[in-house]
């Protein structure tokens, strides 16, 4: 079942949202999505190895980002001690602003990830835009944007961009259902029938045999 307030994915039996607090009626078709509708579709979500997997990817993460805001006030620091530059005043006010930049840029991913819901659609279109650039060296790079556009249960129109969907890309094909997990990498879940040998990783979206439990490359859990 999913919360109808805040789409969390909810156990059968729930008869609140652990997210939101609302009272799931399972009685009511509009409060909860039908069971059957999660039929082709893993049972891994609440698994413990999946918990697992996401804390110490959370772990990690925070790590980068405590590293990631402390070096510019580390180095500024440095910088003041070792060159005529700037005074240490001026190192302990840009140094804590720069910090700052860098947390709102490394928390807001995250934020994001928060705000979106979970929902059960249709793959409607797929598409790619290759942009070209060249920088002053006259170095030529080329950057990829998929685009993945997909439709609800309710019938409302997603449109989800990212360089980093080419694995998703290849893998989906218009019509496929999926179940979109925005709590990982690879969002799209597949809905998964009979004629289907493998299955994308939502963490790094290796296409992986349907028999194998664990990721090969980056020892992720698989919802299989």
């Amino acid at each position: 079942m999913q919360c109808i307030k805040c789409g969390t994915q909810l156990p059968i039996d729930a008869l609140f949202c652990p997210k939101c607090g609302s009272a799931i009626n399972s009685n009511d078709s509009s409060n909860a999505i039908d069971p059957l509708t999660y039929r082709g579709y893993s049972q891994k979500l609440e698994s413990p190895e999946m918990k697992k997997y996401l804390a110490m990817q959370r772990r990690w993460r925070n790590i980068a980002l405590a590293v990631v805001v402390v070096a510019p006030i580390v180095g500024f620091c440095i910088y003041a001690h070792v060159s005529n530059s700037i005074t240490m005043s001026e190192a302990l006010t840009y140094g804590p602003i720069v910090s700052l930049i860098m947390f709102i840029f490394g928390i807001s991913p995250t934020v994001k990830q928060k705000m979106q819901k979970s929902y059960i659609g249709t793959v409607t279109d797929l598409r790619y835009k290759t942009k070209t650039s060249t920088d002053d060296d006259g170095i030529t790079s080329t950057t990829t944007t998929y685009y993945i556009v997909t439709r609800d249960q309710h019938g409302k129109k997603h449109t989800h961009k990212s360089t980093g969907y080419g694995a998703a890309y290849s893998y989906l094909k218009i019509g496929d259902e999926i179940r979109y997990l925005p709590q990982f990498p690879i969002p799209f879940e597949k809905r998964l029938s009979s004629a289907d040998t493998h299955v994308c990783c939502v963490f790094c979206g290796s296409e992986i045999s349907l028999d194998t439990d664990t990721c090969p490359r980056c020892k992720a859990p698989i919802l299989n």
